[in-house]
């Protein structure tokens, strides 16, 4: 068939040019609208395990700082002993004796670290740490910033000499000792000691941890832990189940919390789902085709015919 002879054919033509756009259409819908659609589904499942996963991990978190209250109150009550002229060295005593407390601290910024037990560490060396974590540690000037820990009062793992040092530092806001900070020396392993009394006793008696963990198997199930660095402190439910993200302490470095919470049922309904909905789809695009393909030929036949 020449071109010319085509162009006196404004009905194929037509049908060509509407076969062409169909076909476009077809790889816009594989390679645009049906990724889009099915990424959709399948993210709704992780968006709502995802809730759970922050839920889980900041009732455990809450809880888990009640090992350091009593802590952090110490320093905030050193502070303002310290701005009513109480001596340095009877506070660093009195915030030496509380448990897994290994020395206390009290230094102002870019100055002379005085600590309790007297050259127990190499202090000085923490000088210009404190004086960079100073920004950071003060920058939260909203009150509901000033909590006991996580706030203003808050873990850091600083460098003294050959030791790594995990301290608990509070950056002095009271009126005559803004620029004091105040510093507890941890033993970690005292903190680590806690957790498994404290988080059996939150797996029994906290209701959101509760809610999941005894559900029907084919609806959902929950895994909490607490781990630090490949170290397992506590852990309940399958360990197979992996978290999206592990959500630290706001303890010791490295210490982290994993929540998992695994929608079974949203996920079986999109796993058995979407093979089906691929299935129409493809079936819809080929249909039209083969529709389209035979009108072609149904155009020629009547042609023939009438010629």
């Amino acid at each position: 068939m020449s071109f010319k002879s085509l162009l006196k054919r404004p009905a194929l033509i037509a049908f060509l040019v509407v076969l062409v756009l169909l076909i476009l259409v077809v790889i816009r819908i594989h390679t645009y609208a049906w990724r889009w659609m099915a990424g959709e589904v399948q993210a709704k499942v992780p968006c709502e395990e995802s809730g759970w996963h922050y839920a889980l991990a900041l009732d455990i978190i809450e809880n888990m700082q009640s090992i350091c209250w009593q802590h952090a109150e110490a320093l905030l009550s050193a502070e303002k002993q310290f701005a009513s002229g109480e001596e340095p060295q009877r506070i660093l005593k009195d915030l030496s004796v509380l448990p897994g407390v290994k020395a206390s601290i009290i230094g102002r910024i870019g100055e002379e670290i005085a600590q309790y037990p007297i050259g127990a560490y190499q202090v000085n060396d923490l000088k210009s740490q404190m004086a960079e974590y100073e920004l950071e540690a003060t920058g939260y000037v909203h009150p509901i910033m000033h909590r006991k820990v996580g706030g203003l009062t808050r873990f850091v793992k600083w460098r003294a000499g050959q030791d790594s040092l995990d301290i608990m530092v509070h950056y002095a806001k009271v009126p005559g000792a803004q620029t004091q900070v105040f510093g507890l020396i941890f033993d970690k392993k005292w903190v680590f000691d806690q957790i498994p009394a404290l988080m059996d006793s939150l797996a029994r008696e906290s209701p959101l941890l509760l809610f999941w963990s005894k559900s029907p198997p084919d609806l959902a199930e929950q895994s909490i832990g607490v781990i630090y660095g490949a170290d397992t402190l506590w852990w309940q439910g399958d360990r197979s189940l992996k978290a999206p993200v592990l959500q630290h302490s706001q303890l010791i470095s490295d210490m982290n919390v994993h929540a998992r919470y695994h929608y079974i049922a949203g996920e079986k309904e999109v796993a058995d789902h979407m093979p089906g909905v691929r299935r129409w789809f493809a079936s819809a695009e080929i249909l039209g085709i083969a529709a389209l393909a035979l009108a072609l030929f149904a155009i020629r036949a009547r042609k023939q015919d009438a010629d």
